[in-house]
């Protein structure tokens, strides 16, 4: 016997930049592909590496929806909360079924490299 499908299942969506050269920046490659179910996106985490700069800005897009959802590169630790570099939508974002999502990191430190990981929460839906 099946198992019913479930309406919406927690789901996370990570992608690990690797190192971040002082001064540079690294996107998406390819974008990723949200898949057959809509996602819910409902919070944002980072992890950055165990030495050097932890001073990134972001900049994440819907491509399907054509949405930037900023005006400009953000700092990351503007977006999180320092003690557990996390942090709530105000509210949440769908991106539909098979749109692609493009996020991209600026390491603003002029001398040290640095790695960083972005982890969006939330969960896929109908």
């Amino acid at each position: 016997m099946e198992a019913p499908r479930r309406r919406k299942v927690p789901y996370w969506i990570s992608y690990d930049f690797g190192t971040v050269d002082a001064g540079g920046s690294k996107t998406t490659t390819p974008a990723i592909s949200v898949g057959p179910r809509p996602f819910v996106w409902t919070g944002i985490s980072v992890v950055y590496g165990s030495s050097g700069s932890q001073d990134f800005d972001i900049e994440i897009r819907d491509e399907g929806a054509s949405i930037n959802f900023q005006k400009d590169a953000i700092p990351v630790n503007g977006i999180v909360r320092q003690n557990t570099k996390y942090a709530d939508l105000p509210i949440p974002w769908r991106f539909e079924a098979f749109t692609s999502i493009v996020i991209t990191v600026h390491n603003n430190s002029s001398t040290d490299a640095g790695e960083i990981e972005v982890i969006l929460h939330g969960y896929l839906d109908e």
